[in-house]
């Protein structure tokens, strides 16, 4: 009797194992590290809104989001912060003490009366000179005679500093950090220059 071929096909020998690789990281790994998480948070675009939508993830996001070690990083990361708007001088552009126009979409649109006239009621008087830097520079009356102004409108800080008698009519003023951008120009000490015409 003749042996008999199996019913599907002639057998086939096993063929040799595929050689496991190691397996990838998995992403939730990659989150899980504490040294790594911060170093992808950073990359965050520059924007108002993305550190706060990032840090409602979770707890942990959170901590890290708000630590002032993780902020100073940020800010070195980012060097050129976005521009959010614009102040300018037209008293009659949406009224006295509004003169910012914001430049960005929602939801990271600042709304214009987050950033009020820091000069108090004779705020028709003042005009920017300046802004860079985080810091504003204005130029107004202080009684008889000009003071300069300088105003951080994020955090609503204002340094003031009367003009000397001679100083002429100001046409124009910067307001200069002192830090050589190392560290945050809006935590240095900061310079006024003016350039004045006599008469």
């Amino acid at each position: 009797m003749s042996e008999r071929e199996p019913e599907y096909g002639p057998e086939v020998p096993e063929p040799e194992p595929i050689p496991r690789c190691r397996p990838r990281p998995s992403s939730s790994s990659v989150l899980d590290s504490d040294d790594l998480l911060p170093v992808i948070l950073r990359r965050l675009p520059p924007r108002p809104s993305s550190l706060p939508h990032a840090s409602l993830v979770c707890r942990r996001w959170r901590g890290f989001l708000t630590s002032p070690h993780f902020l100073r990083k940020f800010r070195a990361f980012h060097r050129a912060a976005p521009v959010l708007g614009l102040f300018h001088n037209n008293t009659n552009l949406g009224g006295p003490d509004h003169r910012f126009v914001a430049a960005v979409d929602p939801p990271d649109r600042v709304p214009a009366s987050l950033f009020r006239m820091p000069c108090g009621q004779d705020h028709r008087n003042w005009r920017f000179l300046d802004c860079r830097h985080g810091r504003a520079l204005l130029l107004g009356p202080m009684g008889p005679r000009l003071e300069v102004l300088v105003w951080d409108p994020m955090t609503g800080t204002r340094r003031r500093a009367p003009l000397p008698p001679d100083a002429g009519n100001i046409h124009h003023g910067a307001v200069l950090c002192s830090c050589g951008h190392v560290d945050d120009c809006r935590s240095s000490q900061f310079q006024v220059v003016n350039s004045s015409k006599a008469g």
